[in-house]
């Protein structure tokens, strides 16, 4: 379990005896088994044991979680889980219990190896696919999580989520508790702690990553919404403050 971070060029995989499973964070491309399929932020994929498996990566520094796992000899039922899938505004939650593995796992590994299972059981759980809350709030959060290298507008956000500008903000507020531009900046902080704390980017490079213009507009987005500069972040600094209902501490 760990990041691993990629690119630009083309990487080939086969683990024998392991499957694999990732969450993705960018856009590439992916051979398994002679078949293409597109990569895009917000995507997990698991992959078979003995799977040849052949990544084109457009970019340096393209970041995902992953764990490299066995399954067990004697398998009592089987559920069919896509090796590549779309998951909607769960990823987040997905992406954060998988982080909070690979931070258990040189020290703690049974525990690690149980949240593993449970990112796996959630994904094979039909009933996690329902929705939580009004439907053009969760596709607005989708297309904010896979844009958030972009720069985005609400006009556009509400178009996806098919509803009017106005209405769309009027239903964030309510169910999320802020605005959309909040909401963006504060995802976008999110992701950067991410990248800063799990991998080895450059900190000169993040803001490409996460749809900011520059160092300076980084560290003063961090600082606002953290309460630390990327440098303290990186460096491990005090646990981030649990805001809006999210657990910044394990990103």
């Amino acid at each position: 379990m760990a990041i691993g971070v990629h690119g630009p060029g083309t990487q080939s995989y086969c683990l024998a005896d392991r499957w694999s499973l990732h969450l993705y964070t960018y856009q590439a491309q992916l051979e398994i088994d002679g078949d293409k399929l597109e990569i895009a932020p917000g995507m997990v994929g698991i992959t078979p044991a003995g799977t040849r498996t052949i990544y084109h990566f457009p970019t340096s520094h393209c970041a995902h979680t992953f764990a490299h796992f066995r399954m067990p000899s004697i398998v009592a039922d089987t559920v069919n889980i896509p090796r590549l899938a779309d998951v909607g505004a769960r990823f987040e939650l997905l992406n954060r219990s998988l982080m909070e593995a690979v931070g258990w796992f040189p020290t703690n590994p049974t525990r690690a190896n149980a949240r593993l299972w449970d990112v796996l059981w959630s994904l094979s759980n039909s009933d996690s696919d329902k929705k939580q809350g009004h439907v053009a709030v969760e596709r607005a959060r989708h297309f904010i999580e896979r844009n958030l290298a972009s720069p985005m507008r609400v006009p556009a956000i509400a178009k996806y989520a098919g509803c009017s500008p106005n209405h769309l903000v009027r239903l964030f507020q309510a169910q999320v508790g802020m605005t959309v531009m909040a909401h963006i900046r504060r995802r976008r902080a999110e992701r950067a702690a991410y990248l800063l704390r799990h991998s080895n980017i450059p900190i000169k490079t993040i803001p490409k990553q996460i749809g900011i213009s520059d160092i300076q507009t980084l560290n003063k987005m961090i600082r606002r919404e953290l309460g630390q500069s990327p440098r303290e972040i990186r460096l491990g600094g005090p646990p981030l403050p649990n805001t809006h209902g999210h657990d910044a501490k394990r990103l």
